[in-house]
């Protein structure tokens, strides 16, 4: 077991015991420990001292007599009518899935006796990327504006993905992937979640893992638990999440680009293949869809929070925005930064009712649809920190955000001054291949450096030359792309207008958390690309929309054009060079 290099004072109690660093102590070769355990605690070495967290009681009471405040009428009027329409226009791809599902689940259930069989694991596994793929494929097909090129990329990925997923074993990407497998191992033991002290991930909001128990339950009732077991299960549990979160951001990149074709006479299918390519094969694809951790959950979540806010911004519709206010509060109970896009949906209600107030036309309706989001946004706060605000917890030295953050050690401390912000060498970001979290030498120190990079390569780095050679070509290629990102943002806007909105605002409120990470914790494990990726979508929208800026100005547009599906073919080389040299 991987002990952290710290250990959090209080955090024994009778299910997690206490981690000790003695690293420190250990000299090279032969060492003898002896521990001396002292009795503090009175007779018998027990103390009780009641740590329930009794203000739960009142903040609970409180948030109940608020949501007894909503009108649920508009509530349910508007859930109502848009479930029957969205059955009645998908009505084969809802069927479809529902089918695919019921099958997997009797599957499932009468193959129990062969639970050791790893032909009967595969077959699950391949049912269940079924009930997702075949419905998303026949949704675009029917929907999308350019179905068939969409199709084609997406197959494509979902390949490069799914070697990815049998060549890279499940540790490869994720540093602490035995604090997830134990939290997880907990849930399913326990029923419960831990305390937020006992243990090394254990602080991070629960709904990641209880989906996982939940899961591991209803598949796998051979009850072992050891990591050779649950970790690869959770990989291609991550994969089928990646599927489905590839799925959802096409949509939305969809829904960009139609309103965009609504305004724009020239045909915009390059400038749609660009994005859908851009997406689909971006370099860090390959690490993400394949890690173990609550950050798939948080991206997929994430990316239908996305949309749905896109699709209220434009219509108003009080589904739209019941529904974003759910999956905003699942992001928050899966990882706490999930409250970002919490906080830009609440940026938007706050532009959408100034914009409404100056021509009053503020409506009950609206008003209603403000309180529901503060009354939903304060329960999700409690159910993601109260455990934390807690006596046991609140006296530790367990930080809000970032739990096991003092646990990291000094090695990963990096400079947060104002130099660090503003300094970004584009010959050294081209020259060193990769960066590192723990290496001054590979460009941590600088904010903009360590961001980029990390949001193409993660913090891993490959010896082969070759490897390193196509990445310097990527980090070239990935400088013109910035450069191109401002001239593509004040395209959406001349085409978009006001829909424009909500892209440019996500995107800016994922860059300033990066910084405030920065400041106020300053380790580089809080601001690498499990961070960042969620800006990936919005960035590529606006890069893409260069082309249509570029119209008239035809040598400058072409060799974008070269550059920008350029980066898409090095970055698939990249992938599959890394999948078959590792």
């Amino acid at each position: 077991m991987n002990l952290p290099e710290t250990f959090f004072k209080n955090n024994c109690d009778l299910k997690n015991g206490q981690y000790v660093n003695i690293k420190k102590f250990l000299n090279p070769g032969f060492n003898t420990i002896e521990v001396i355990v002292q009795n503090k605690q009175g007779s018998q070495g027990l103390r009780v001292i009641d740590n329930d967290f009794y203000e739960k009681y009142l903040i609970i009471a409180v948030l109940f007599s608020l949501i007894s405040l909503v009108d649920f009428k508009w509530v349910y009027k508007g859930l109502n009518m848009k479930i029957g329409t969205f059955f009645q226009v998908n009505r084969l791809s809802a069927l479809l899935f529902i089918s695919i599902l019921v099958f997997s689940v009797i599957f499932v259930n009468l193959t129990l006796p062969l639970a050791n069989n790893q032909a009967r694991n595969i077959s699950v596994f391949l049912l269940f990327f079924l009930t997702i793929t075949a419905p998303a494929f026949i949704y675009i097909k029917t929907n999308f504006i350019f179905a068939k090129s969409t199709l084609i990329l997406f197959s494509c990925a979902l390949m490069i993905g799914l070697i990815s997923l049998y060549k890279i074993p499940y540790d490869r990407y994720t540093h602490d992937i035995f604090g997830h497998l134990e939290y997880i191992r907990y849930l399913i033991e326990h029923n419960e979640p831990p305390i937020p002290t006992g243990g090394w991930m254990f602080y991070h909001p629960s709904f990641y893992y209880r989906f996982c128990a939940l899961i591991f339950k209803f598949t796998n009732p051979t009850g072992d638990l050891s990591d050779a077991a649950i970790g690869p299960f959770y990989q291609k549990l991550s994969f089928l999440i990646f599927t489905l979160y590839s799925f959802f951001s096409l949509a939305t990149l969809n829904s960009v680009f139609t309103a965009i074709k609504n305004k724009y006479r020239d045909d915009i299918k390059h400038v749609y293949i660009l994005a859908i390519s851009l997406f689909l094969f971006w370099t860090a694809n390959s690490i993400v869809s394949v890690r173990v951790g609550n950050d798939i959950l948080l991206n997929l979540l994430y990316s239908i929070s996305f949309l749905l806010i896109l699709k209220w911004w434009k219509s108003a519709s009080t589904f739209y925005f019941l529904m974003a206010i759910l999956l905003c509060s699942l992001s928050v109970w899966t990882k706490t930064n999930g409250f970002i896009i919490f906080f830009t949906f609440g940026i938007l209600i706050f532009i959408r009712f100034y914009q409404l107030f100056s021509k009053r036309a503020l409506t009950d309706l609206y008003r209603q649809m403000i309180f529901t989001f503060i009354v939903i946004g304060s329960l999700t706060a409690y159910l993601s920190f109260y455990q934390k605000l807690s006596p046991d917890v609140a006296g530790t030295n367990t930080r809000l955000i970032v739990g096991n953050t003092d646990g990291l050690g000094d090695r990963f401390i990096v400079d947060n001054s104002i130099k660090s912000f503003l300094v970004l060498n584009p010959v050294e970001f081209v020259k060193i291949p990769f960066t590192n979290p723990v290496d001054d030498h590979k460009g941590r120190n600088h904010f903009w450096f360590y961001l980029l990079k990390s949001s193409l390569f993660g913090e891993y780095g490959h010896d082969p030359l070759i490897i390193q050679t196509v990445s310097k070509v990527l980090s070239f290629l990935y400088l013109i792309l910035m450069m191109a990102f401002p001239v593509g943002a004040f395209a959406l806007f001349k085409y978009l207008k006001h829909d424009a909105v909500p892209i440019i605002v996500s995107f800016s409120m994922l860059i300033l958390l990066m910084i405030i990470f920065r400041i106020y914790y300053p380790y580089s494990t809080s601001g690498d690309f499990r961070y960042i990726y969620p800006a990936t979508l919005p960035f590529i929208v606006c890069v893409s929309c260069t082309l249509l800026w570029l119209k008239k100005r035809k040598f400058l547009a072409f060799v974008f054009e070269i550059s920008a599906f350029g980066f898409v073919l090095t970055s698939i080389l990249f992938q599959m060079l890394v999948i078959f040299n590792l």
